[in-house]
């Protein structure tokens, strides 16, 4: 509760401070010391100027940052912060109420401290997945726009209003930048930092060499459409080949749970063992971490790069 009416102060008190500013400037009769709205993207890590000050010299709030970005996500890096410690503080109590151990209410707090992050990754994982889906058709429209003669910023704005999103959203980005005045390097690169694929960020090192070596732009953009079509070409073999790996590393996590499941049933006093003494606390924490060790570690060896 204290966390949540520290954000909502921040916000009430940063809207109280511009509209003093303004109404100030009104008060003097002219617009001196009115700020125009910025044409540049909001950067605030956190809405509470003394915790953005903090947060900004934090590495791990950058990378947060990047990854808020990454997945399309309106939060900022202290709602985002505000949401792990609560949901830290509740999987540690739950935990602690559970076991009645300080383990216990680790393990918890760990289990559901994780939640925020891990939905964040999985929802820039699906974005860039889309993304990746949608990228080759748009270097094709792009190469149809420049064997048409349009420029190469024609071409970009061009992906940005036909294609869907993703890419419409990260190109019409792109495009709004060089606009105002950015290089064209430093959009290309902007655009790669905000998606993290390997594809776009081929796309963005093509296209800056090409800008300084010279070349033919649309045949470039046409071998790396190819390129990528034939890369999932690979991929689309390696998941069917690996498919009974990764069903036999699903079938291997989910086994202790229904053999578990099995055993409160049949002898509930055998498996509660584990719930009511401190040494079933310990046994089953070590449990679930080797079983998730083991699980990651299969997933590691069938997901092959390419």
């Amino acid at each position: 509760m204290v966390a949540v009416f520290l954000v909502w102060r921040g916000a009430k008190e940063d809207r109280d401070t511009r509209l003093k500013r303004r109404l100030s400037a009104l008060g003097k009769g002219g617009t001196e010391g009115v700020v125009s709205p910025s044409i540049l993207r909001d950067e605030l890590l956190s809405q509470i100027p003394a915790l953005h000050r903090w947060l900004s010299r934090l590495a791990l709030a950058r990378r947060l940052d990047i990854l808020l970005k990454q997945a399309d996500s309106p939060m900022r890096v202290g709602e985002l912060l505000l949401f792990t410690l609560v949901f830290a503080a509740a999987g540690f109590a739950v935990g602690y109420l559970i076991g009645r151990s300080v383990i216990s209410g680790t393990v918890g707090a760990f289990a559901l401290g994780c939640l925020p992050i891990v939905n964040v990754t999985r929802r820039k994982r699906r974005r860039v997945k889309s993304f990746g889906e949608q990228f080759p058709d748009a270097l094709d429209l792009m190469t149809s726009a420049l064997r048409a003669g349009h420029a190469f910023t024609g071409a970009i704005q061009m992906v940005a209003d036909e294609m869907p999103d993703p890419v419409a959203r990260e190109f019409k980005d792109t495009f709004d930048e060089q606009n105002l005045g950015l290089s064209f390097k430093e959009a290309l690169m902007n655009l790669a930092d905000r998606v993290d694929s390997m594809d776009l960020k081929f796309f963005v090192i093509a296209m800056v060499i090409q800008r300084e070596t010279g070349g033919n732009v649309a045949e470039i953009l046409e071998k790396i459409g190819y390129t990528i079509r034939e890369r999932f070409k690979v991929l689309g073999q390696l998941r069917a080949l690996t498919a009974e790996a990764r069903l036999s590393g699903v079938v291997l996590a989910l086994l202790p749970i229904a053999v578990g499941l099995i055993l409160l049933l049949i002898n509930p006093s055998y498996i509660l063992f584990l719930f009511r003494e401190s040494v079933g606390h310990y046994m089953l924490g070590a449990a679930v971490f080797l079983q998730f060790i083991g699980y990651v570690w299969i997933k590691r060896i069938v997901n092959i790069e390419v």
